[in-house]
């Protein structure tokens, strides 16, 4: 996912534990252009708001999962959980969605470090 250099508060990362779903979500507000001396100074940088969701691996431990925030790189990290011989049951596997705004999911909140 792209965006480096977001700050803490323009991002939200939520993890549905029961689906074992990570949705990352934010906002990057448009920069004011400022003149600058008799110059322009003009920014490109994407705006607007974002959101992903990730379905985890069936072995990841949702419960460890910890969300960094450092220099604008958002790292999230989790567990695998110890490996089971008596699991038959799998969850089904499914592509990560995005998209540029939707619907609200109910989740636990991770709270972003730095």
């Amino acid at each position: 996912m792209g965006g480096a250099g977001f700050k803490k508060e323009e991002l939200k990362v939520e993890l549905e534990e029961e689906g074992g779903v990570l949705k990352v979500a934010g906002e990057r507000r448009r920069e004011a252009e400022r003149k600058e001396g008799g110059g322009w100074h003009c920014a490109e940088r994407a705006h607007g708001k974002f959101w992903r969701r990730l379905r985890m691996p069936e072995n990841a431990d949702v419960a460890s999962a910890r969300a960094t925030l450092d220099n604008g790189v958002l790292t999230i990290a989790l567990s695998k959980l110890p490996p089971s011989r008596s699991s038959t049951l799998r969850r089904p596997r499914q592509r990560g969605e995005s998209s540029s705004g939707g619907g609200e999911e109910e989740g636990r909140t991770l709270e972003t470090c730095r």
